[in-house]
C-alpha cells in the first residue's frame, strides 16, 4: 500500500515541477516563426488530368532464319502530377496498308482482386518505355511486303501504328481512367 501512495505522490510532484517550468520556457529562441508547414495532400493531383501521350520510339526488324522478328518500342509520357497505372497497350503495325503484326503489352485487370503483374506505374511528369517483340512468318496475307521486310533497312520503311491504350489515375479517394485510341507513323 505504501508503494502505491509513494508512486502517486511522485507523479503529483513530477507534474507540479513540469507545470512550474513550462511558463518560464522562452519559445522565441526556438525560431518557430521561420518554419513553414506544407500540406500532406497533393491538391494539384485532383485537378482535371491531362491525356497521356504515346509515341513510337523504334521499330527494329531482324531476320531470324525463315522468320522475321519485329521489336517495337513505345514511349509513354504522363504529363500529370499524380502517378498513373498504364494497364494495356493494344497495337497493330501496318506496312503498305497491310497489317503485319498485332500485339498487346500489359493486361486489363478483371474485377477488384486481380494480379498487378501486367500493369505499369508511371510517376507524374515522367516517361516510360515499353518494348514488345513478335515473330512473324511469310504467309499469303503479308507476301507482298515480305521482301521489303527482309531486304530493307527498317528506317527506310514507313510504318503506320494504331491501336488503343488504357490507364487509370488515382489520387486520394478519386479515380479516373480512360481508354484512348492512337495512330502513329514511324519514322
Amino acid at each position: 500500500m505504501k508503494k502505491i501512495v509513494y508512486g502517486i505522490a511522485g507523479i503529483i510532484i513530477g507534474i507540479a515541477i513540469i507545470m512550474y517550468f513550462i511558463p518560464n520556457i522562452n519559445l522565441s529562441n526556438l525560431n518557430l516563426n521561420n518554419i513553414t508547414f506544407k500540406p500532406d495532400f497533393n491538391y494539384e493531383a485532383l485537378k482535371e488530368p491531362e491525356p497521356v501521350q504515346i509515341s513510337i520510339k523504334n521499330i527494329d526488324v531482324r531476320k531470324d532464319g525463315e522468320n522475321v522478328k519485329i521489336k517495337t518500342s513505345f514511349g509513354i509520357f504522363n504529363p500529370n502530377n499524380a502517378t498513373l497505372l498504364l494497364e494495356l497497350v493494344r497495337y497493330n503495325i501496318f506496312l503498305d496498308n497491310i497489317r503485319i503484326i498485332s500485339g498487346d503489352i500489359g493486361e486489363k485487370p478483371e474485377g477488384f482482386v486481380d494480379s498487378q503483374q501486367g500493369i505499369y506505374p508511371i510517376i507524374g511528369n515522367s516517361n516510360l518505355v515499353l518494348k514488345d517483340e513478335k515473330e512473324i512468318q511469310n504467309e499469303k496475307r503479308i507476301a507482298t511486303v515480305w521482301d521489303k521486310l527482309l531486304n530493307s533497312n527498317s528506317s527506310n520503311l514507313q510504318y503506320i501504328i494504331n491501336g488503343t491504350f488504357g490507364y487509370k489515375q488515382s489520387s486520394s479517394f478519386q479515380s479516373t481512367g480512360q481508354d484512348m485510341e492512337f495512330s502513329l507513323k514511324f519514322p
